[in-house]
């Protein structure tokens, strides 16, 4: 500790943190004799710890949020300071203890907490413990599925139940078509590619916001695939496997329909169709909705791929030969722990509010176990080395590609990296995260921008519909019943359980 402070302490500015102490003192003191002051430290108006207009009407409360806030700000100015190699992942960890110390996140410091307790006599309170005490005594304590009712939801019962069957089926993937609402469809089929590190359902979740559906019902014909779960039997699948298996689908498609298809991919899935170098005559179009491009550009996502990491992984997945999938989960819920953990204790463990009944959520805690291989794979040749734009050289389909503006795994500058290489391509930017912004259905909550321009308040999958339809007007019959049938939708595939971090480690 003292070669720490001999070399970083002249970093820290103690004048500027002192006046600040000094100035929040002295507004706490103006605040309480009613005086109208400006606040020393603004909280952003997106925090949704601070939103409650409690948090700046109570001095009390008021000051011990600009007391935090001017603390988790000092803090992280003093740690982009230091020189240090780990200097980013240290950055992070910091950040979520910090985070955890909000005053939002006890019981006695906050205002709604103080209220609801108040209010039912202690009752809420006393039965949030309760239910803590119950839930510490659990497996997977503090992850997003201690938080969400998993009891309400069941695939293929309540999700994923759109009709249609299983027309291929590899050790990799079940490659579903789905049955036409018209005896007549757009000539050129959809097939959609989702991100192989969740289940494709996520494209399928409730009729009223199914993206399935909702093409189905536009008229056009709808095929997806369903990645298997990782284990054993895809032991040393790489990077090239999953594209040739998309390469695989789109030729089946081909040879059924004969003709292109329209491709969209999500995500991960996205950057496999990218690298289907040899499916490129196959394809009529190309849709990439919050597909990393840039991995320079991916945020805080990088904090947690580093050599050194990749060297961790390597001999972790050298015995079981597969990454978990929760342990992936776990990952982009500390990348927002706010907002994926915090804020749900609060409202589990203070406020005796319900579980969340909500289908994204219960999608997200459905996770699929990844091929270490795979994962590798795509971390050291692609994601740490940016290997993806030097493969974009030979694209000559229209594309049309999606960000959205609060995505934490995907930012827009990272999916819309594309548009240097591409200058016709077509930007959408919707409003929401990485899976809400994507799974919007009409009319749309969030509205969006094309090409940034001004903003529609309606859901982007209306764009989508016209813009694939300006590249195909004609109509024809529907392939479906001449199809063969190995299963019916939602397949196998998709009712394999994943493994869990700590149950095997």
């Amino acid at each position: 500790m003292k070669k720490i402070s001999h070399i970083h302490l002249h970093l820290f500015d103690f004048a500027h943190y002192s006046q600040q102490l000094y100035d929040l003192s002295s507004y706490f003191m103006q605040k309480i004799h009613g005086y109208d002051v400006l606040p020393v430290v603004q909280h952003d108006p997106k925090d949704r710890r601070f939103q409650d207009q409690r948090w700046t009407d109570i001095p009390i409360f008021d000051f011990l949020k600009q007391f935090f806030l001017l603390h988790q700000q000092t803090i992280q100015d003093f740690l982009e300071k230091i020189p240090h190699q780990h200097k980013d992942i240290t950055f992070l960890a910091m950040k979520n203890w910090i985070d955890s110390l909000s005053p939002s996140n006890f019981p006695w410091t906050n205002p709604i907490v103080l209220d609801e307790m108040i209010r039912t006599n202690g009752d809420s309170l006393w039965k949030g413990f309760q239910r803590l005490y119950e839930d510490f005594q659990k497996d997977h304590f503090l992850s997003l599925a201690s938080f969400v009712n998993l009891e309400l939801f069941q695939v293929g019962k309540n999700l994923a139940t759109t009709k249609g069957k299983v027309v291929l089926k590899t050790d990799i993937f079940e490659l579903i078509c789905y049955e036409p609402a018209f005896a007549d469809a757009y000539t050129i089929p959809i097939l959609i590619i989702p991100p192989w590190i969740n289940k494709f359902y996520i494209c399928d979740l409730q009729p009223h916001n199914s993206f399935v559906k909702f093409f189905i019902d536009q008229g056009f014909s709808v095929w997806i695939m369903s990645w298997a779960n990782g284990r054993d039997e895809l032991k040393g699948k790489l990077l090239s496997d999953y594209s040739a298996s998309i390469h695989e689908a789109l030729s089946f498609m081909h040879d059924h329909c004969q003709n292109p298809i329209h491709t969209i991919g999500y995500c991960t899935g996205g950057v496999g169709l990218l690298l289907s170098d040899n499916s490129r005559s196959l394809i009529e179009t190309i849709t990439l909705l919050a597909v990393p491009i840039d991995f320079e550009k991916i945020g805080d996502m990088r904090l947690f791929v580093t050599p050194k990491i990749i060297e961790d992984l390597k001999k972790m997945n050298d015995t079981h030969g597969f990454f978990p999938g929760d342990m992936m989960a776990n990952m982009f819920s500390m990348l927002r722990s706010n907002d994926m953990i915090w804020s749900n204790f609060v409202d589990l463990y203070y406020l005796n509010k319900d579980k969340k009944f909500f289908d994204i959520l219960y999608w997200n805690c459905d996770t699929t176990d990844i091929p270490a291989s795979l994962h590798l794979d795509y971390l050291d040749n692609i994601f740490l080395k940016n290997g993806l734009i030097p493969r974009l050289n030979d694209i000559s389909q229209p594309l049309f590609v999606l960000s959205a503006e609060n995505d934490h795994i995907v930012p827009p500058a990272s999916a819309f990296a594309i548009k240097e290489l591409y200058e016709e391509a077509t930007l959408v930017l919707a409003g929401g995260g990485h899976s809400a912004g994507v799974i919007h259905p009409p009319p749309g909550k969030y509205g969006y921008t094309i090409n940034c321009q001004v903003g529609i308040h309606k859901t982007w999958w209306l764009e989508l519909r016209d813009w694939l339809v300006r590249h195909d007007t004609s109509k024809s019959k529907h392939h479906y019943h001449h199809l063969p049938t190995i299963d019916e939708a939602p397949g196998e595939y998709v009712y394999h359980k994943t493994s869990h971090f700590f149950d095997i480690y």
